[in-house]
């Protein structure tokens, strides 16, 4: 990925600019690996994309369900 190149976690717009396929692989590895350990790995994660991958966790207090 070039510099220019955001990942499509930094921002809601990046996130809808990709395939639904892709969006698929990034929600079906964000439920092998839970809402911690993504957020430790992905620390540019937008919380808006943060709410479509995870959208039972209250990304205002994770760790409790909505």
């Amino acid at each position: 990925m070039s510099e220019q190149e955001k990942s499509p976690l930094e921002s809601s717009d990046a996130w809808w600019s990709i395939s639904e396929h892709e969006r698929e692989e990034w929600r079906q590895y964000a439920s092998e690996v839970g809402y911690h350990h993504f957020v430790e790995c992905n620390l540019d994660a937008d919380d808006d994309v943060l709410h479509h991958l995870f959208p039972n966790v209250d990304i205002t207090r994770p760790g409790e369900g909505i």
